[in-house]
C-alpha cells in the first residue's frame, strides 16, 4: 500500500509503542517500589510484637523468695521442717480440730473452696491463697500484717479461726515439740511452770474484763514476755515453712522458656486458644496492669467496686460500715504488736512501714491483688468469695456493673467489652497457670 502524504498511522503506531513501553516501565518501577520499599507499618508491628514478647517474658519464671529480714530463721531448714509439722497440727486450736490447712487446703492451691473461711466459726472473708505467698509484701486481703510470721499470729488467737491462746501454744510446744524448738530457738520456760498456767490466757485490751485477759494480766511481765517470745518463734517457724510453698512449673512457664529460647511456637506447651488469651491479657484487655510479674500480682491494693462490697460489713467492731479494706488494714498494721517496728522483728529498718499513710484516699475499700498462679484451683474468687468461677470473674470485668459504695473504683478500670470468645481465650490462658502440687504442701 502506497503511503499517502499526510498519513499519520505510522506516527500513531510509534507513539503507541512508546506509551506501552512507558507503562511497562512505570509498572516495573511501581513493582520495584512495592517489592523493595519497606511497608511503613511493618516496623511498628515489629515493635509492638517485641513489646508484647517482653511483657510475656516478664511473667516467668518464678524466682526464689526475696529475703525476709524480719525473721532471722526464715531460711533455716530446721525451722521450716518444724513449721511444716505445726501447719498441719490440729492441736493448735481451742478444740483440737482446726489446723492452718483447714482453711489453706493443698488440693485448692492452699486456699479454701468456700466463699468465707470456716475455722471454729465463720470468718468475714475468703481465705487468701498461700501459693508463692513469700513474694507478697503485705499480708491478708487488707494488708494488716507486714510479714509471714506476723500473719501467723492473728488466726491462732482469733475466736473464729483457731481460737487458742499464746499460752496454750507454748504449752503445746513444751509437750510435743520441745526438743525441735530448743534446737532452733533456745530454751522454753520449764515444763512444770507451763503446766500450771491457765491455757486461756492471752492479752485482749479490747475486752479487759474477759477471763482470758484477766488470766494474762495475772502473769508477771517476765512470764508474759517469755510466752510471747515462744508464740512468735512458733510463727517464725511457720513463716519459714511457708517460704517453701513456691509454685511448681506450669505449662505456661514451659511456654515462656521456649519463647525465651527463640521458639515462636513456645514449644506448643499451651493451646492456641490459651496463647490468644495471653496476647489479650498483656495487650488489649490490660490485665497485666495489676496482674504482673512472675506471681501475676502487683502486690498492691485496688477498689474494684464489687457488687458485694456494700453487703460485707463489720458490724461488731466498725459500726456496720462497708468493709474498709486497706484503709482499716493500714490502721491495724501501724498499731500491731508484731509489726516490723516491734521488738519481735529481726529487721534493722522498716522504711515502708514508716511511709504508710492509713488515710490515703485510694485505700478506701481497696483489697490486695491476688496471684493468678494455679488460679483455676482457687475458686471462689475475690476477697468476698462472691464469684464462683472464672467465667463470672471475666463477665464482671467485661461489664463493670454498678459503682463502689465505699471509696471509688480504681480509676483506670474500664469495661473490657470483649467478645465471649475472647473471654474464653483469657480463661484458657489462666488455666495454663496451673501447676503440680508442691511436695511441701502435703502433710509431713
Amino acid at each position: 500500500m502506497t503511503k499517502q502524504p499526510g498519513d499519520t498511522s505510522s506516527n500513531r503506531t510509534s507513539s503507541n509503542r512508546w506509551a506501552v513501553a512507558g507503562l511497562v516501565c512505570l509498572a516495573c518501577a511501581v513493582a520495584a517500589i512495592l517489592v523493595f520499599k519497606p511497608d511503613p507499618g511493618s516496623k511498628l508491628r515489629a515493635e509492638l510484637q517485641g513489646e508484647r514478647l517482653k511483657k510475656i517474658l516478664s511473667l516467668s519464671p518464678v524466682p526464689p523468695p526475696p529475703p525476709d529480714p524480719s525473721n532471722a530463721y526464715a531460711d533455716d531448714p530446721k525451722a521450716a521442717a518444724l513449721g511444716h509439722r505445726l501447719f498441719f497440727d490440729t492441736r493448735l486450736s481451742g478444740t483440737g480440730t482446726v489446723s492452718c490447712a483447714t482453711c489453706h487446703q493443698p488440693k485448692h492451691a492452699l486456699t479454701s473452696p468456700t466463699p468465707k473461711s470456716q475455722g471454729l466459726g465463720m470468718t468475714e472473708r475468703n481465705a487468701p491463697g498461700l501459693l508463692g505467698i513469700a513474694h507478697q509484701r503485705w499480708f491478708y486481703w487488707d494488708g494488716r500484717k507486714d510479714s509471714l510470721w506476723a500473719q501467723c499470729t492473728e488466726p491462732l488467737e482469733h475466736p473464729a479461726e483457731h481460737g487458742t491462746s499464746r499460752t496454750a501454744v507454748v504449752q503445746l510446744l513444751s509437750q510435743h515439740y520441745r526438743q525441735e524448738y530448743e534446737a532452733i530457738f533456745g530454751t522454753l520456760p520449764a515444763a512444770k511452770i507451763l503446766k500450771e498456767l491457765d491455757a486461756r490466757a492471752r492479752p485482749d485490751p479490747d475486752a479487759p474484763k474477759s477471763p482470758h485477759h484477766l488470766a494474762w494480766q495475772s502473769f508477771s511481765p517476765k512470764l508474759q514476755e517469755e510466752l510471747t517470745r515462744g508464740f512468735v518463734n512458733l510463727c517464725k517457724a511457720v513463716g519459714a515453712y511457708q517460704r517453701k510453698l513456691q509454685p511448681m512449673n506450669s505449662p505456661f512457664d514451659d511456654y515462656v522458656a521456649a519463647r525465651r529460647a527463640g521458639d515462636p511456637t513456645g514449644g506448643n506447651h499451651i493451646s492456641r486458644q490459651a496463647e490468644r488469651g495471653l496476647e489479650l491479657f498483656v495487650d488489649r484487655a490490660k490485665c497485666i496492669l495489676c496482674h504482673n510479674g512472675p506471681m501475676l500480682s502487683d502486690r498492691s491494693f485496688h477498689n474494684l467496686g464489687l457488687p458485694s462490697q456494700s453487703a460485707l460489713s463489720r458490724c461488731q467492731t466498725h459500726n456496720c460500715l462497708p468493709d474498709q479494706g486497706r484503709e482499716h488494714g493500714a490502721e491495724e498494721l501501724l498499731k500491731d504488736e508484731f509489726n516490723c517496728n516491734s521488738s519481735h522483728s529481726d529487721a534493722k529498718e522498716c522504711k515502708e512501714l514508716g511511709y504508710l499513710n492509713a488515710s490515703f484516699e485510694d485505700f478506701k475499700g481497696a483489697f490486695k491483688t491476688p496471684s493468678l498462679r494455679s488460679v483455676k484451683e482457687t475458686a471462689p474468687y475475690m476477697h468476698s468469695g462472691e464469684f464462683p468461677d472464672l467465667k463470672a470473674v471475666m463477665t464482671f470485668y467485661n461489664t463493670l456493673p454498678g459503682e463502689a459504695d465505699y471509696g471509688h473504683r480504681e480509676l483506670f478500670l474500664r469495661p473490657l467489652k470483649l467478645r465471649p470468645v475472647d473471654l474464653r481465650d483469657i480463661i484458657a490462658f489462666m488455666e495454663s497457670l496451673s501447676s503440680p502440687e508442691n511436695p511441701w504442701a502435703k502433710p509431713p
